[in-house]
Order: structure tokens, then sequence, then C-alpha cells
């Protein structure tokens, strides 16, 4: 987990471990600078990929010890380490592999310039270190504000800044996509040339699915043949924002089906109650996922006051 403060610095990681399958949690040890981060295993070998702070540089380090010591932090790319101004902007968004590469979402612009542009990171699988810059390629970025006015009218949602917080999935027939939150019940789908990893992405539609203007994440499971969704469910009566989460599956990536509710507080004030920015995995028969959960007296839904790990067993039985 980070520590956020809006206006200020931005750029503690605490990391936490547990060895009794999540019923308690317990300190282990701290990154600085280190934010927005993501752990990966690649070939053996811990690592974290975050940025050093708000819109800041992005960062990549290892652990060769179960996270308990990292390396120096290697600089992929630069950013501009003001939250007034354009840089580097990610969450802790799941890596992929496909097409014999790892690839994550990575975005650049900020929320004061009215303005988010859509680039995908990637690395070949396999390799035995990633903190060397060398390894790493970034697409050109997919301009939103520009490429918008070029697309069918309609097509795009109005006073949308762009795609956050994106998913690189791979697609029943091999293509491979950056399925990002956009707008309410509308997520934005861009198309990645895998053979060309330097390309941008290409603007392929909007898919319509009942969840809110959050952070979600996506997993292919293997065994049903179906990806999977945990996002904040939208409902018109009552009005909700973050205070319902849901379970989504789809065989398409294209055409979603609603599961089941996993935590409700639809009866609850929207305006401070939150399950969000979840982060989960598939084990066995069982997803295991991490809430920033705000509950009780946050300061608002936003700004939460917990982290909330949870397990929903048997999740293909739903």
């Amino acid at each position: 987990m980070d520590v956020f403060r809006g206006n200020a610095p931005q750029n503690l990681t605490l990391i936490y471990y547990s060895d009794d399958d999540g019923q308690s949690w317990h300190y282990l040890t701290e990154l600085f600078p280190c934010f927005w981060g993501q752990m990966f295993y690649e070939n053996g070998r811990l690592y974290m990929l975050a940025c050093s702070t708000e819109y800041g540089d992005l960062l990549i380090g290892a652990s060769d010890n179960e996270g308990r010591d990292w390396t120096l932090p290697t600089v992929l790319f630069r950013g501009a380490c003001d939250p007034r101004e354009r840089g580097l902007h990610r969450a802790p968004m799941p890596l992929t592999h496909a097409h014999g590469r790892i690839w994550t979402d990575v975005e650049y612009g900020a929320w004061a310039k009215g303005e988010m542009n859509n680039a995908v990171l990637s690395a070949p699988e396999g390799l035995d270190d990633y903190t060397d810059p060398a390894v790493w390629s970034m697409t050109d970025f997919w301009r939103h504000n520009e490429e918008k006015k070029t697309l069918p009218a309609g097509s795009l949602v109005d006073g949308c800044i762009g795609g956050i917080e994106g998913n690189v999935v791979c697609a029943p027939d091999g293509t491979l996509y950056n399925f990002l939150r956009y707008a309410h019940k509308q997520c934005l789908l861009l198309k990645i040339d895998p053979e060309h990893p330097e390309e941008m992405p290409v603007y392929d539609r909007l898919v319509d699915i009942d969840i809110t203007t959050s952070k979600f994440d996506i997993h292919f499971d293997d065994v049903s043949g179906m990806y999977y969704m945990l996002a904040s469910h939208a409902l018109d009566e009552p009005k909700t924002n973050r205070n319902l989460l849901g379970l989504f599956r789809s065989q398409d990536l294209l055409n979603w089906d609603f599961v089941a509710d996993i935590l409700d507080a639809k009866a609850m004030d929207p305006a401070v109650v939150g399950f969000q920015y979840v982060s989960f995995l598939i084990e066995g028969d069982d997803i295991l996922f991490l809430s920033r959960t705000a509950y009780g007296k946050p300061a608002n839904f936003h700004d939460a006051n917990y982290q909330t790990f949870h397990r929903i067993a048997k999740f293909r039985e739903l």
C-alpha cells in the first residue's frame, strides 16, 4: 500500500506480509520513493514497478529475498514529479503475458491539465534482469484530445479526459487490447500491435458495462475459460458510486455478465463509503483481493482509512 495526501509528497510505499493465508498481516519494509506500485514475479525474481511520486519517474527495483530487501530503483522513463504538470500516471495494474512479452498500462498527463494519454509498457518474457531499462519498450501515446476528433460522432463521451488504469488483456483470438477505465458505464478499448511494441495503440470501441468510474482488474481464468472483473457496480437506484463491489465475467471481453455483488453497502452514503482500487488474483477455487476501503469515519469515499483483504470462496459456483 502507498500513503497519499492531496498536493503533498506522495512517495512512500509500505509492504506487509501474511504467513496465515491473509488472516493477519505484519510490517515487512518500506520503499521510498515509490508510489502507484505493482509487485510481480518474473523468472523467479520479485520486482516492484512504480512511479517515484504522482506524475513522477517510472521506476523498477528487485528483491531476491521475498521483498525484505530491495535494489536501488532504476529509472525507466522520466516524468514531471509535480502534481500540477503532465507526467507519468499508472495504478497497480496487472502485468499480462502474451505474444512472448509481458505488458502493462501507463498514462501520460495530469488531472489538472484535463488530459490523459495512453500507452503500453512491455518487455520480453523470461529475462534474468528487468531492472535494465534497455529491455523495456513503450508504445507511442494515444493522445485522447487529438484522436477523439477523428472518430465517429458520439463514439466517445464528451468531457472525458481520457482512459486511465488499463488492463492489458489478450482476447480469445489473440488480439491484444488495453481495456481502460473511461466513463460511467463505459470502458475504452484500444488495440495493441504485439509485433511492434513501440507503435501507438489504436481506438477499437467502447464497451458498455454497468460499472462506475473506478479502477478494476481483469484476469483470465484458465479453468472456466472466462475473463473475470472486480469493479464498482453502478446502480441507478439506489445510486451507487464505490459502495457496491461486483463480480462480472465475459467470454469475449466485449459482452459482460453480472455474477454477484461481493461487498454491498448500497444502503450507506456513497459519499463516505468505498471499496475501490481492488487488486485480485485467482488461487485454486478462490479469488483473493485487496480493497482500499473507506468505512466508518473516513474523510470521504476516496480518501480511504482501511486496507482490507478478502477471499471469494468457490467463485466459479456463483
